[in-house]
């Protein structure tokens, strides 16, 4: 699937399908795996690495505002899985105090955002 994606690539030249399609590889591959019996994480993993060393001559860069979209909602996936983490976690002696922890979750997420996307360079 790494070859198939990586030849898909270098026929385009748009960076939004040449994204697209390097997460449906990910996806693909490990549907696929796991369909046929084997590691689904090795797939991927494995996939990445054909795709990134064979495909990666083929991709032109994305623009500058595209990566920092990119690195945003990476900021936001990592935020989001921290707090459901915390969030999943029963803790008795956290019940009645649930309104100051979002409260407090909240304020590091936002203070967390405004050091990393309000400083300089």
């Amino acid at each position: 699937m790494g070859w198939l994606i990586s030849w898909l690539i270098a026929q385009l030249d748009d960076y939004l399908i040449e994204t697209t399609l390097t997460t449906v590889l990910a996806f693909g591959s490990y549907l696929a795996a796991e369909r046929l019996g084997f590691s689904g994480v090795l797939a991927v993993v494995c996939a990445g690495l054909v795709n990134g060393n064979v495909g990666s001559k083929a991709c032109r860069p994305p623009p500058a505002s595209f990566v920092q979209f990119l690195e945003y909602l990476a900021f936001v996936a990592n935020s989001l899985v921290f707090l459901l983490i915390g969030l999943e976690r029963q803790h008795p002696a956290n019940h009645g105090h649930m309104g100051p922890i979002v409260i407090a979750v909240l304020a590091v997420i936002v203070s967390r955002a405004l050091t990393v996307y309000g400083s300089p360079g």
